[in-house]
């Protein structure tokens, strides 16, 4: 049963015989406080659907509305292997760009001849000496300079069995990279060999990277110089699981490989290596770690990745490692190893202190790929709280700060904002997952402005566009995001030009709408300032608010959408109307704006237009959110001088009879919430004497007697202002009274009067004008009724029973005093006298009036 529905005996009355009425079905105090919050937040503004956008289940790069060319599109990262990472992989400053390699070498070098040694012999020292170091003619070429790696090969080349003489076969000299490069170089090749503990720790000899060639890669500034204690730490904690490593992977242990990378990875955090590591020591990690890359488990190349991107790759490693985190990312039976290893964190920490992420292509590619994966992450609750907790929304929102200045420097214009759109759009996606946890989304709220600029520069673009009026439509539930939008320079234009561009796209505009709509529904200065701003798209020189101008432009496109068109769909049309009149049903609640707005006749014109072409049934929301807006628009009738003079500068009040015409069969409907707008339409057009006759000519008064039987507060109430209207006429007050209005109205000062006295009070001005009527009787039920309604101790104790604090203790007592009792205690006395036949009724009614104004 409702908790509001009035409890009846067996033959449909109301249940009179209840000694204590305020007893009756009372609910709790939690329900009257949110009763109470909601008879209010009613009366202001309008709850609207969230539009619901489908949830893509496969995760992919592009999901939006239209997606862009696939040649714009990054090449696809699905061959990745170790030949992929490139140990030396410098900067391109530090060298030149090579456009081709070298060719083959087409001659045969003059070796220096060596003495030949006999078939099984051993050679001695010196002649292995003199082999070493024969004498080199100034017409020979150079011999290649292979470091620790020639020294292996020589000696192995002696250490057979004596079968076959000893050959040497040169390669091309291997020339340095540019002349600046050349001397440095030619130093770290004489000192290789020198150095026995790199060959140790590095994992394989065939690919040793120099240590400039591994600082560059690395993208951090590294000093090669180490304390003693570093040194020891390398070779006693960190060392020894390089080695394990390269053991297991020769066995293809997948298992174990897993817990010694998880194992070198704690070694690594735990010595502080991460911090501080030399450029020799990133090239034997980085090496093996590469080897370890694509081996076909997705948790090792985790484990792997989040080693790499702790340590600081870039350019082509950084991109291959991103690419391969972006295709683990797109199953979702891997988030857990997300979770588990920790691999938010570093994946952040990549974008915290970029410089220029669109600088070149590989940046560009690298962050691209990064992004994409942490907006699948970010599909996870658990992962999304992972992201907050680590000040997600901060890094992105720096991230996106750097990528718009990179803009601004940007010397092939088109090019960077092609990729800066590309990069917006995963992380604006990100945070729009981000968003759905809404006990942590108020966090976003630093996030606007930089939002805003992103809209305001690459608006063209209509994914990113799309995906950003998500956000707003997301940020605007909130009521700290108001001021964040009004601090943001000229945020109507922002909006409006928006509409205004993508007018013909239903999933952008609904959007929009209703963050518009959040944005005005309880704020009067974002009503003025949206109202009042004039767009560089709205007419020129008018008066007109370029916001009504631009929802009347999309009322009309949307009304008249080809029921068969392929584009629009009828229920995308029928959303957009609906966010788009609640936005104008907002604005006709500020104070300055609703006047303005009520004398605008082609505004009321289009929404009459609509109600007359659209059905109750099927859209329902619609309708009712323009019947709010016309009761607002109503309210507005300072024209009313008598009750022959026309209203001024009121549209509504100058259609009111074609209103009502189209109001009253909607009072049919078995829509309650529809019946309750129509009724307070009706008791605002009721102050004008043609309505009232017309209301009377189709019965609406016994209609509204009728509604007082109704368990809905708001319609109880709204049927009681029209019934307080119509009963100014003395030839109206019959027909109430022939339908047992004072034994309705009775039993709803007894039900509804000790929760809400607004109520009470319009109930007893009801009975005020009917009493006056020579058929007015009344139950004695009702003087007593009334007594105890107006005693302070009994009202004293019911508020204290039902309030949860003392402001609503102090909100109880103020309405039954303010709105209660003004019109309670002259009802009284005249009901008093009425019975006790001390005074003339019409001369203690002024006596009453006069006295209850001066209390």
């Amino acid at each position: 049963m409702d908790p509001f529905e009035r409890p009846r005996n067996k033959k449909g009355k109301s249940n009179n015989s209840i000694t204590n009425p305020v007893q009756l079905n009372r609910p709790s105090s939690s329900e009257i406080i949110k009763d109470a919050k909601r008879w209010y937040e009613v009366q202001k503004s309008l709850t609207s659907k969230r539009p619901i956008t489908p949830l893509v289940q496969a995760r992919s790069l592009y999901n939006g509305p239209q997606k862009p060319d696939s040649g714009s599109r990054p090449p696809s990262a699905v061959s990745l292997g170790p030949q992929t990472f490139d140990t030396n992989d410098a900067p391109m400053s530090a060298r030149s760009v090579r456009k081709s390699r070298l060719a083959p070498i087409s001659h045969l070098p003059n070796v220096p001849a060596a003495p030949l040694m006999k078939p099984g012999s051993t050679p001695t020292k010196a002649e292995i000496r003199k082999i070493g170091s024969a004498p080199v003619s100034s017409n020979a070429p150079m011999k290649a300079v292979h470091g620790e790696v020639v020294g292996v090969d020589r000696q192995r080349s002696f250490a057979g069995d004596g079968s076959a003489a000893v050959r040497y076969h040169p390669t091309p000299p291997m020339r340095p990279r540019s002349q600046k490069e050349a001397p440095k170089f030619k130093e770290i090749s004489s000192n290789i060999p020198r150095k026995q503990e790199s060959l140790r720790s590095a994992t394989s000899s065939e690919s040793i990277p120099s240590n400039q060639s591994s600082a560059s890669s690395s993208g951090q500034t590294t000093n090669d110089a180490e304390t003693a204690e570093e040194a020891l730490y390398w070779n006693q904690s960190v060392l020894p699981h390089i080695e394990q490593l390269q053991e297991l992977h020769t066995e293809k242990n997948t298992v174990q490989l897993c817990k010694s990378c998880d194992q070198l990875y704690a070694a690594l955090r735990n010595g502080f290596c991460f911090e501080r590591m030399s450029s020799r020591r990133k090239t034997s990690l980085l090496t093996e770690l590469y080897r370890l890359l694509r081996s076909g488990s997705s948790e090792l190349d985790i484990l792997c990745a989040r080693i790499v991107l702790e340590v600081g790759v870039r350019n082509k490693n950084l991109s291959n490692v991103c690419k391969l985190v972006y295709q683990i990312c797109r199953d979702k039976k891997f988030d857990d190893l997300f979770i588990k290893y920790q691999m938010i964190s570093p994946m952040l920490d990549v974008l915290r202190d970029v410089v220029n992420p669109i600088s070149k292509y590989e940046n560009y590619e690298a962050f691209l790929y990064l992004n994409g994966g942490l907006k699948f992450l970010s599909d996870n609750k658990l992962i999304a709280n992972i992201m907050y907790t680590s000040n997600g929304i901060g890094i992105l929102v720096q991230f996106l700060n750097t990528t718009i200045g990179a803009l601004d420097i940007a010397d092939d214009v088109k090019k960077a904002h092609k990729f800066a759109e590309s990069i917006f759009v995963q992380v604006c996606l990100t945070f729009r997952n981000l968003m759905n946890m809404d006990y942590k989304a108020q966090q976003s709220m630093s996030a606007i402005p930089t939002l805003a600029t992103i809209i305001r520069n690459l608006r063209s673009e209509q994914e990113l566009t799309w995906i950003l009026s998500r956000i707003f439509s997301k940020l605007s539930m909130y009521s700290l995001s108001v001021n964040h939008f009004l601090a943001e320079r000229s945020w109507p234009e922002l909006f409006l030009s928006t509409l205004h561009k993508f007018s013909s796209l239903p999933e952008i505009v609904v959007h929009l709408a209703l963050a518009l709509g959040d944005l005005t529904a309880q704020n009067d200065q974002a009503r003025k300032e949206l109202f009042e701003h004039k767009s560089q798209y709205g007419p020129k020189g008018s008066s007109v608010s370029s916001c009504v101008e631009e929802m009347l432009k999309l009322i009309n496109f949307y009304c008249n959408v080809d029921p068969e068109s392929a584009t629009i769909k009828p229920d995308q049309a029928q959303d957009v109307l609906i966010k788009v009149v609640r936005v104008i049903a907002h604005l006709s609640i500020g104070e300055s704006v609703g006047p303005r707005l009520a004398s605008n006749a082609r505004c009321v014109e289009k929404l009459l237009n609509v109600l007359e072409t659209h059905n109750i049934e099927d859209n329902e929301e619609l309708i009712i959110n323009i019947l709010t807006t016309l009761n607002n628009l109503s309210y507005y009738d300072d024209g009313l001088a008598g009750e022959s003079s026309d209203p001024i500068n009121n549209a509504v009040s100058a259609n009111r009879l074609r209103l009502v015409s189209l109001l009253l069969h909607l009072l049919m409907v078995d829509n309650m919430a529809c019946v309750a707008e129509v009724t307070r339409v009706f008791g605002n057009l009721t102050k004008h004497k043609d309505v009232r006759d017309l209301l009377q000519k189709h019965k609406i008064d016994s209609m509204m007697v009728t509604l007082l039987d109704s368990g809905d507060r708001i319609v109880v109430y709204s049927a009681c202002g029209v019934l307080v209207n119509i009963s100014t006429d003395k030839d109206k007050r019959s027909g109430p009274i022939s339908e047992d209005a004072v034994s309705k109205l009775t039993d709803v000062l007894r039900d509804f009067a000790p929760t809400e006295w607004r109520i009470g009070g319009v109930a007893c001005q009801v009975l005020w004008n009917l009493s006056t009527d020579s058929s007015f009787n009344f139950p004695n039920s009702l003087i007593e009724l009334l007594e105890k309604l107006q005693d302070y101790n009994f009202v004293s104790a019911h508020a204290e029973e039902i309030s949860q604090d003392q402001k609503m203790y102090n909100y109880m007592l103020l309405t039954w005093k303010e709105h209660f009792c003004e019109f309670a205690i002259p009802l009284l006395r005249r009901l008093k006298a009425s019975v006790y036949n001390l005074i003339p009724i019409d001369r203690k009614v002024e006596s009453d009036i006069s006295s209850t104004e001066s209390t």
